[in-house]
């Protein structure tokens, strides 16, 4: 086994390195993760609040549980099988309702989490997918309106689970 330490930055170890031109066994998923539409929870989150917030969901894990060939739900035993980089910016688009929705790109891998992609075919390559957020609150006459929020994660969720956010689901990019 061959054992490569460098103490150079990183840009130059990856030039002096054989690994210069290794690419990672990632497959990327574009996540639409939550939006200003209806959801289960009857939290309503307006325009100005979203825009604030969404950019939370950068840096956390994309989670599932997976058994029986599929993502389950939010379970207490998720694993990590991806990650949303911070070098990026939340995409925003409109739904045909006209709401506004979040998208944000997740890197996977290949290599830790197979099973995770495994889930995923030429056929099918959607999954809904549920924000864990933190949210400041205030009541309304229908639910609580969002004063702001957190995102901690995004669970993949099984084939035949309703997201809360209509319309949040995980598209694999091959």
């Amino acid at each position: 086994m061959v054992l490569l330490l460098s103490v150079a930055p990183y840009s130059e170890a990856a030039e002096t390195t054989p690994f210069k031109n290794h690419v990672l066994p990632c497959i990327v998923g574009a996540v639409d993760f939550l939006g200003t539409n209806a959801n289960t929870h009857k939290i309503d989150i307006s325009e100005e609040v979203f825009k604030q917030c969404a950019s939370t969901v950068l840096g956390k894990f994309l989670v599932a549980k997976v058994a029986y060939g599929d993502a389950s739900g939010h379970a207490a035993d998720e694993v990590i099988v991806g990650y949303f980089p911070r070098e990026q910016e939340v995409r925003y688009i409109r739904n045909r309702q006209g709401f506004l929705r979040g998208v944000a790109d997740a890197v996977i891998s290949k290599q830790y989490a197979s099973d995770f992609c495994n889930i995923f075919t030429q056929a099918n390559n959607t999954r809904s997918v549920s924000v864990e957020m933190g949210v400041e609150e205030e009541p309304n006459d229908n639910g609580t309106t969002a004063k702001r929020f957190n995102i901690m994660g995004v669970t993949v969720l099984g084939m035949f689970v309703r997201p809360s956010s209509p319309g949040s689901t995980i598209n694999i990019k091959r």
